[in-house]
């Protein structure tokens, strides 16, 4: 059976001077009794990861970015309360663009640490930041940092049964051997993702009702080609619909939508939904001799 698994979502966050004699920034810091992690990093605050050197997010998707601020401009301030500047000493210049060319408005809190972006075209961009004090500014010295950004589509998939009649027409049939220790079905999966590792949520009825003990929610799959047995046996006499209602990838389960709602990608057509009989010979009953009274 397939696993589900969790992936960390990883934020930004970056060194904002060095004019002040900072140090190196933390791998992580703690926000809402959460660790996040700097960008580059892995979830145990390791080494750089040339995979994480740039982020990824879905179309459409609303992300938040965040920098940490120097501790020698703002000592008493603390990410722990995120919205909280009262103990801020910087503004922050937030600018979008391969050469940081369009600077972010302030509905997207451009002069904070904090900085929702909406991520509306597919491509590759930059988001840059840099750290103002509010008091010397013309002797700030401090480097813009940068994270690049590749918008990428929603995930699609489509499934179809695995193999050709008897095994999905109507007149299978399987020994009472085969149905007692449950048949298995198998499905082909046509999808596209950047992303190996895909979630798929489904409905099955049986007999025109709905089968709630065999509806899958969140069931993994990693993406190689192959076919793959959905995590559910039948082991039941009847005609079964099956429905795809869901697919999300890693990428599109970090990213959300201006609701708060992760980003779920597009079912695809032509296999999303179909049927087949479980079915196996007729085993006739033994003959009984009823007494003449009947």
């Amino acid at each position: 059976m397939n696993k589900l698994f969790k992936c960390s979502i990883i934020l930004l966050f970056c060194s904002a001077s060095i004019a002040y004699g900072q140090t190196t920034p933390p791998a992580s810091v703690v926000i809402d009794s959460k660790s996040y992690y700097q960008h580059g990093y892995n979830s145990s605050g390791g080494p750089a990861l040339p995979q994480e050197q740039r982020d990824s997010v879905t179309v459409t998707s609303v992300m938040k970015y965040f920098v940490l601020p120097d501790p020698t401009v703002s000592p008493l301030y603390s990410p722990s309360t995120l919205t909280d500047y009262t103990n801020l000493h910087s503004t922050f210049e937030w600018k979008l663009g391969t050469t940081g060319s369009r600077p972010l408005g302030a509905a997207n809190g451009s002069t904070d640490p904090l900085v929702i972006i909406s991520w509306n075209e597919l491509g590759v961009d930059t988001l840059y930041v840099r750290e103002i004090p509010k008091v010397g500014a013309a002797c700030d010295g401090s480097d813009k940092t940068e994270i690049p950004v590749a918008v990428i589509p929603k995930p699609t998939i489509a499934f179809k049964a695995v193999g050709a009649p008897p095994l999905y027409a109507d007149s299978a049939c399987h020994t009472q051997t085969e149905v007692t220790a449950g048949i298995e079905v198998s499905f082909e999966m046509a999808a596209s993702t950047s992303s190996s590792q895909i979630w798929v949520s489904y409905t099955v009825t049986k007999d025109g009702a709905p089968h709630a003990a065999l509806n899958g929610v969140d069931e993994l799959v990693v993406f190689d080609g192959n076919a793959y047995e959905l995590p559910i046996t039948f082991t039941e006499y009847g005609k079964y619909r099956i429905t795809l209602t869901e697919v999300t990838d890693r990428v599109s389960r970090k990213s959300h939508d201006a609701s708060g709602n992760r980003i779920v990608g597009d079912i695809g057509q032509g296999g999303e939904t179909f049927s087949f009989h479980l079915m196996r010979p007729v085993q006739t009953g033994p003959v009984y001799r009823l007494p003449n009274h009947y």
